[in-house]
């Protein structure tokens, strides 16, 4: 006689989970593709509540496959509560700190260095190119008439971006400067945006 053992309810076989992880990775790709660092915490907050909402609905409404025993059933909601705080502390960090685009950045500032090097130099470049991590669809020297910028510095405009979005690479602080808004990515890169 062939007896058939239950299968092992998996996390991953869930569309909760599969709901919260797609919100947390769509947060992350937004924020690592440079998406603009004015609105991102905004859409993070806004993905952060739909989480909390199908987290709610998933740990209170996804009762067990099998009967369990009341100690097994705590066990059970404590691990689906913890995925769902998991989840809201990544985006939360995100929305706080941009860590994607800040790391994105980092690892293709040698790129951005290389491409700028060749704008600074005044060279004929086929755009749209990728700079490490990011397809860059411009490349210019920053002027005060167009920019707002104070200094003439080489700026790398995203690919995609809805309005004049890139990195520049001067030596400013975090802030605004004429019509633009840049902060820190890297070591000598800022993420800069118009107005």
């Amino acid at each position: 006689m062939i007896t058939q053992t239950p299968r092992k309810q998996s996390l991953l076989r869930e569309s909760g989970f599969r709901i919260m992880a797609g919100f947390v990775l769509l947060v992350v790709w937004l924020s690592a593709t440079g998406f603009s660092f004015l609105y991102m915490p905004g859409y993070a907050y806004l993905f952060l509540a739909m989480l909390l909402f199908t987290g709610t609905l998933w740990v209170a409404f996804t009762p067990p496959r099998q009967p369990l025993s009341r100690k097994a059933r705590w066990g059970f909601y404590l691990i689906r509560l913890r995925v769902v705080l998991s989840c809201a502390a990544v985006i939360l960090s995100i929305a706080d700190t941009q860590w994607p685009v800040r790391l994105t950045a980092a690892l293709s500032q040698p790129a951005f260095d290389a491409l700028a090097n060749r704008v600074e130099r005044g060279e004929k470049l086929q755009l749209p190119c990728r700079a490490g991590l990011f397809v860059i669809s411009r490349a210019e020297m920053s002027s005060l008439d167009s920019s707002g910028m104070l200094l003439k510095a080489p700026v790398l405009y995203l690919w995609g971006a809805h309005n004049d979005e890139g990195f520049i690479r001067a030596p400013y602080s975090d802030g605004c400067y004429g019509v633009s808004c840049v902060v820190r990515r890297s070591a000598n890169w800022l993420q800069v945006t118009w107005d």
